[in-house]
């Protein structure tokens, strides 16, 4: 997806592996993906994959992440 250029369709795909990494157990994974799925989306103006990967890296983190991200959206 990233060679053909579809950013929205590759975040989508990012915010249901990171939801897997979390189902899985994989905790660290899963925070890291969603992490930096949100910051791409930033980046990128996709509103959809810089709030909705806000949920997993809070899940994965276990709350402990920085807040500004969260007053962010």
């Amino acid at each position: 997806l990233r060679q053909t250029g579809d950013r929205w369709e590759e975040n989508g795909v990012r915010y249901h592996l990171a939801l897997a990494y979390y189902r899985q157990g994989r905790l660290e994974r899963a925070a890291e993906l969603a992490a930096e799925t949100h910051r791409i989306g930033v980046e990128l103006g996709d509103r959809l994959a810089a709030g909705d990967n806000l949920f997993t890296w809070a899940r994965a983190s276990l709350g402990l992440m920085p807040a500004e991200p969260l007053w962010q959206e």
